[in-house]
Parts: C-alpha cells; sequence; structure tokens
C-alpha cells in the first residue's frame, strides 16, 4: 500500500467519527440526573468511535472515565459513571477520550444531600405543625424519577390500580397528597386525569401528555408571571430567567383553567384545571371537604434542572403547592346581557355556551356575573341601552359589596364610546371603572388561544364551565 493511500485510510474512520459528532451535536444531548457519590447510567446513541472509553468532563478536565456497552440493537449504548463529589449542582459533559467537542450526553450532579422537604413548620404562629406532603410517581418521566432521587424527594413508585383512596384526616380535611404522572399515566383527555384525581383522593402533577398541545417557541420565565398557588414567588428576585428552548402549548378542550406560571401572552406554562362535572353535580357535593387538583406543566424542566437554583426551588415550590387540597370554590353563573341565550351557539361561541350549560351541573347558585359579548360583525340594538343603564347599576352594587368583578364585556363595538362610565382606553384596550374586565378581541369563532383566554378568565370570575360531554347528554 502506498503512503498516500495508507494515509486516506487512516483517516476514513476519523472522517465517519467526525460526522457521527457532527449529526449528534445537531440534537439535543441525553441529560441524566444523578447524586454525587452515587453512580450515573448513561444512554447515548450508538455513533462511529474508535473506540468506546467516554470521559467526564468539567471544568477543562476528566473526572472519570466509563466504557459503554452495547446494548445489543447497536442503536443506543449504555456506561455507567461514578459521579464525583460536589457542593453545588454541576453538569459534566460525556465526551469520547479523544474528542473534547461535541457533547454525547450530559449528566447533572446534585451535592449528596437532601434538600428540605415536610421539615417542621409553625403555621400562622399557632402550635400545629403543617401537614407533610406525600409524594407518589406513577409513569412519570424519567429525569423526575432521577432528578427527585438525586436531590432525596421522598417519592414512592406506584401502580395507580393498586392504590387505595387517601383517607381523611381527624380533622376532616385530606392530608396534602402528589401523584406526579407523565404520558403514559396521565390518559387519553384530561377527564381520564381528572377521573384519577377525584377516585385516588389526590392531586395529580401531569409533566408530560399526549393530549398536550404541540411544541411551541421557546420561552423565558421570571417572578412576575407566577400568580395563583405561586403568586407568593412573585416577589422574590432571580439572577437571571429561566430559559427554555421550547415549552407545549395548552391542552385543549373546555375546562376551568388557572395560570400559575403565564407567558408573555398571558397563556398559561403551568395551570389548574377542572371539569365542572366531575364532582359537582349536585349542592350535596359541593359540602364535601375541599377538593384534589389537576396541575399540567408544559415546560422542559431537564433543561434548567441543576443549572438554575431558581429552577430546582421554582418546581419544588410547584410540587408543594399542587400537593394541597384546592380550597372550596364560590361559583356564579353567567348572565347575559347580550345576545339572547337561544342565540349563542358553540359553534360560535363554545367556551360562552359551555358557562351557560353549567347551570344544570351546578345548581341555582345566587351570586352572577353579567356578560356583555360584542364579537362579531352584528351590533346590538338601540332598544339595548337601557339595559346596559341597569348593568352600571349592578355593577356599582357588586363593587360596594365586594372587589368582585360584576361585568365582562366581550369583544368591540361602537356602543362602547357611548357608555363613558366604562373609561376605555382602546389604545391600552383596557377598562377604568372598577368591577368591569374586558377582553377586546372581537372574532367569530375565537381563536384557540384566545378560547384558552376566555377560559381563564371566567374561571378566575368564579364562573364554571360545563365539558362538552354535558352539552351533548343536555341537548339529546
Amino acid at each position: 500500500m502506498s503512503a498516500t493511500c495508507a494515509i486516506l485510510a487512516a483517516l476514513v474512520p476519523l472522517l465517519a467519527t467526525a460526522d457521527a459528532a457532527k449529526a449528534q451535536a445537531e440534537e439535543p444531548v441525553p441529560v441524566t440526573f444523578a447524586r454525587a457519590g452515587g453512580k450515573a447510567t448513561v444512554t447515548i446513541p450508538a455513533v462511529n468511535l474508535p473506540s468506546m472509553t467516554l470521559a467526564l468532563r468539567a471544568y477543562g478536565r476528566v473526572w472519570t472515565t466509563a466504557d459503554a456497552r452495547d446494548q445489543g440493537n447497536r442503536n443506543v449504548f449504555v456506561a455507567t459513571f461514578a459521579v464525583p463529589a460536589v457542593r453545588v449542582p454541576v453538569v459534566f459533559s460525556v465526551t469520547h477520550e479523544h474528542l473534547e467537542k461535541p457533547e454525547l450526553a450530559q449528566v447533572v450532579a446534585h451535592p449528596d444531600r437532601d434538600v428540605p422537604w415536610n421539615e417542621e413548620a409553625k403555621k400562622d404562629g399557632q402550635d400545629k405543625p403543617v401537614k407533610k406532603i406525600t409524594l407518589y410517581a406513577a409513569g412519570a418521566p424519567e429525569w423526575f424519577n432521577q432528578w427527585s432521587a438525586a436531590v432525596g424527594l421522598p417519592v414512592r413508585q406506584v401502580d395507580p390500580a393498586d392504590m387505595q383512596p387517601v383517607a381523611l384526616d381527624a380533622d376532616g380535611t385530606y392530608p396534602p397528597t402528589l401523584l406526579v404522572v407523565g404520558r403514559t399515566t396521565a390518559g387519553k383527555a384530561p377527564a381520564d386525569a381528572a377521573k384519577l384525581a377525584v377516585e385516588k383522593k389526590l392531586s395529580v402533577l401531569i409533566l408530560e401528555a399526549a393530549w398536550f398541545g404541540p411544541a411551541g417557541d421557546k420561552v423565558a420565565v421570571a417572578p412576575r408571571q407566577m400568580q395563583a398557588d405561586l403568586a407568593e414567588m412573585a416577589a422574590q428576585s432571580w439572577p437571571r430567567l429561566l430559559e427554555f428552548s421550547y415549552r407545549q402549548t395548552p391542552c385543549g378542550g373546555i375546562m376551568n383553567r388557572w395560570r400559575w406560571i403565564a407567558d408573555g401572552d398571558n397563556l398559561p406554562l403551568v395551570e389548574e384545571v377542572r371539569l365542572a362535572d366531575v364532582d359537582q353535580r349536585t349542592r350535596e357535593q359541593q359540602r364535601t371537604p375541599p377538593g384534589q387538583r389537576v396541575v399540567t406543566s408544559y415546560l422542559p424542566w431537564h433543561e434548567r434542572l441543576g443549572r438554575s437554583e431558581s429552577a430546582d426551588a421554582l418546581l419544588l415550590a410547584l410540587l408543594k403547592a399542587a400537593a394541597q387540597p384546592r380550597p372550596e370554590l364560590r361559583w356564579r353563573m353567567a348572565e347575559l346581557v347580550w345576545p339572547l341565550e337561544p342565540e349563542v351557539f358553540a359553534a360560535e361561541r363554545p367556551v360562552l355556551r359551555a358557562a351557560l350549560d353549567a347551570w344544570p351541573l351546578i345548581g341555582d347558585v345566587p351570586a352572577q356575573l353579567d356578560v356583555l359579548d360584542l364579537r362579531g360583525p352584528n351590533s346590538p340594538p338601540l332598544n339595548l341601552k337601557k339595559k346596559l343603564k341597569d348593568t352600571e347599576g349592578t355593577v356599582e352594587r357588586t363593587v360596594e359589596h365586594g372587589d368582585r368583578t360584576g361585568l365582562l364585556i366581550l369583544g368591540d363595538d361602537k356602543v362602547l364610546d357611548e357608555w363613558r362610565w366604562l373609561k376605555l382606553d382602546r389604545a391600552k384596550k383596557t377598562v377604568g371603572r372598577q368591577g368591569v374586565a374586558w377582553l377586546s378581541d372581537d372574532k367569530l369563532p375565537p381563536s384557540k388561544d384566545n378560547q384558552v383566554r376566555l377560559m381563564l378568565t371566567l374561571t378566575e370570575l368564579g364562573v364554571p364551565l360545563a365539558p362538552p360531554a354535558g352539552e351533548k347528554e343536555k341537548r339529546q
């Protein structure tokens, strides 16, 4: 063999290695969470490397090495590393011993100590300690199982079919209990998760589900975006935002929704969802102890955990908040100012129709929310002015008796300019009158995002929504 041929022959495997490494770099690398002093088993796609000894790198040096083993189908290799001791979470890169780049995988090592959980605390200055939170997982994403073990969370792996319903405590309330689920256990629709929560008398946190919306663009999270049961975190100051490469869009379907973390468009990144017909069919059921939650998270937490103290703290806060039984709800019913109820069809106004259809499920609730729907091309008739004047008085009385909103305006119309007491600001799309809320989008039928916004608004204003199945049954 000539010298040139010998050189070319020697370069072929190296070129193949470089091509494989380049292809690997274009895809997100696998991430494994582990605890210092333990073992980290890393799975990587098969690549054409001159040898299969891999290195664990950080801070410009190799900390340890491991040989990758073929799993038999030659599609993946597995290597088990001894995790070095660390004082703070450290991200190690898994590389080939002869190549510093690209990364084949990452190991996020957490210190060998447990995060605070169920620590004894006093509540409201009383001697009674805060109830301990029980954590279960069933089919949760692998990253959650790894991370929870790495940080020392007391999570018990279970099969929901084998679980007994959580029993009431001596004080007649349910102890805080959370089941974390993923794609295989979240069911085919939100109703499946809701049924699981009701049957087992515990709250459910869904980290992955087939019924989540499609993946969206990158998103950043800051403390000011915290709402509802995470609202206490809104006053925090983080050194930097939590940036995620994508987010799942909110799940479809008509249901009550509470934003826990909102994006820049005020759509949920984490939300609590509730179907009105799950456990509210009668007033007697409304008098049962505070119920269980179903919380959905649309964020890829594994991208930030261990890399940001804020990410770990936020997920821990989410677990604690989701585990707490939901307080009793104060429902009120939607009362149309305009249009007339027979003119509200699900094809054009699906969410508003769901609010009107909730009456048979919830029962006769004396409190109400006036709704003026101006969406679409038709303006309200002239004889509506008298009714609008009466609505102004209703709003005034509502404000006098509390801080709840008395009127929700949907869409836009020139009639609003005549209604000067609203103190309308079209540029900012706001109203200055206390007790009035306004969603200015005027399209019919509304977009999916605006349907979600209306569901969120009605929920926050205390209006229950009947699911489509309830609507169909009522009309049969």
